[in-house]
Parts: structure tokens; sequence; C-alpha cells
């Protein structure tokens, strides 16, 4: 999963340990523990950000439990200034003391806001305690639920599927991360020629020395990297932003071009 500024998490599935990926320096990837594990398995894991959740909910690393806890836990991540975050755990976010079967294994921001999860919904699990054909195990059901922030306005979805170029660039301006996502996605439909040049066209507006539009240039930088389309000029005024955390990003960028520039 990814934040705003792109910085990079992964739990492991079966032992349930998240992390931080960083870049090594060298072309390749580093993991370093991003919090203190209690729970196990980590079938996924999402950064929350939705306009639909308060503040004290937007940014929090959220990992899914679906043995033992069953739940989702909820963490506050701190920067030290160097692009290295911290997890420290704070409450719940959703738990099932009755319900023993309830297995959440992904989550998802839908265009209105509110957290959809996905329950497994099974009696058995693992594949070693019980018989692959044993037939309480089951194979068509599952549950999504969905959560939202009592008392507080949903979102209203944002049209993407056939937009224009521009207006899909505009998007990429949304503070919600899943609008920004399918934005590019849509983008990567799109020709390689169209995307870059209006992308051009659309950082006409911006100044990369002013610090508020630092993420507008790493969201073109990124479009650029998506498209393979290599530009050394506007990487090098994302190295140079007054915004620290777009030089991060940019670094990774910088790597994966290493031998292109």
């Amino acid at each position: 999963s990814f934040d705003y500024w792109g910085y990079h998490y992964a739990t492991d599935g079966t032992g349930g340990r998240a992390y931080q990926v960083r870049p090594d320096g060298k072309g390749g990837f580093k993991m370093q523990s991003l919090l203190k594990k209690t729970v196990r398995p980590v079938p996924s894991c999402g950064v929350l950000s939705s306009a639909h959740f308060p503040a004290k909910n937007n940014g929090n690393f959220l990992i899914c439990n679906s043995i033992g806890f069953l739940g989702i836990k909820q963490y506050t991540l701190a920067d030290d200034g160097n692009g290295n975050r911290q997890g420290t755990a704070v409450d719940d976010l959703m738990v099932s003391p009755k319900d023993r079967n309830f297995r959440p294994t992904d989550i998802e921001i839908g265009g209105d806001g509110a957290l959809y999860v996905s329950d497994w919904q099974n009696v058995i699990v693992g594949h070693m305690q019980h018989n692959i054909r044993d037939p309480n195990r089951n194979k068509t059901h599952g549950r999504v639920y969905r959560i939202t922030a009592k008392g507080r306005p949903l979102m209203k979805p944002v049209k993407i599927d056939g937009e224009p170029i521009p207006a899909l660039l505009d998007h990429l301006k949304n503070p919600t991360y899943v609008v920004r996502h399918r934005a590019r996605i849509e983008l990567s439909e799109r020709n390689t020629d169209d995307v870059i040049r209006e992308t051009e066209k659309w950082l006409k507006q911006f100044d990369a020395k002013n610090k508020a539009h630092a993420h507008h240039f790493l969201e073109a930088l990124w479009i650029h990297q998506q498209h393979n389309v290599v530009n050394g000029e506007l990487l090098g005024k994302v190295l140079a932003s007054p915004e620290n955390h777009a030089k991060i990003a940019a670094k990774t960028v910088e790597q994966f071009w290493a031998k292109k520039l």
C-alpha cells in the first residue's frame, strides 16, 4: 500500500510483520520494521484516505487480521524527517467479539468515501488441520461490510471513466488517494503522447518552488514514470522541491531511471 507522498508499506501475510519498503540506493529495495507485531496472519493492509472519515483516521495504517483478533487494527504513522516511518497503535478500527468466523481479508475505500471490508467468513481456516474436502469449508459465500463515520457526510463519487485527459489530471489534485489512484489507472489506458503533452500543459499553472504545489509536480512525475517517459528536467525540479517528502519520493523515481538519465 502507498500513502499521500508515495511511501510504500507491505505486510507478511503469514507472519504478520509490517514493513516500510525503501530504495536501497543500489537499484533494489530494503524492508525496515514499521510497527510492533501483535497479530497474525495479515491478509492485507492499507492507508486510510477519505474525506468522509475524520482527520484522526486519515493517513492511518490499517491491517486486517483473520485469526485470533479478527478485526482491523489501526496505527498512526510518524516520520523522522528522513522518510523513515514508525507506526503506533491506536484504537482498533473494527473488531468482531461475537462472530468468531469473521475473517477480514481486504479493505478498499469506495467512491462514496466509505471503507469496504471483504469478509472471507469461514468456519475452517488453514490447510493442515482439516481435510481439503471438509464439507464445512464454505467455498461460495462471503460478506462485504461497509463502514461509515457516524454523523459525517459521504463523499460525492467522482466521474473518472471516459473523462478527458485534462479533467483526469485535475483529479490528481484530489486529497483522497483512491480518486487519484483511479485517475492514474484511467490515464494509463490513454495514448502516451497525448497524456504527456497534456501533463506538461497542466503543470504550467504551478510553481515548482512553491511548497503547496509540490505534490502536483510529484503526481506529474509519477505519470511520466507510469508511461515510461523519462523526463530529467521534471525529475530535477522535484528533487529540488521545498517539500522534503516530494524530494524523497523523487529519489525512488531516480533509482528506476538511473540507467536512462
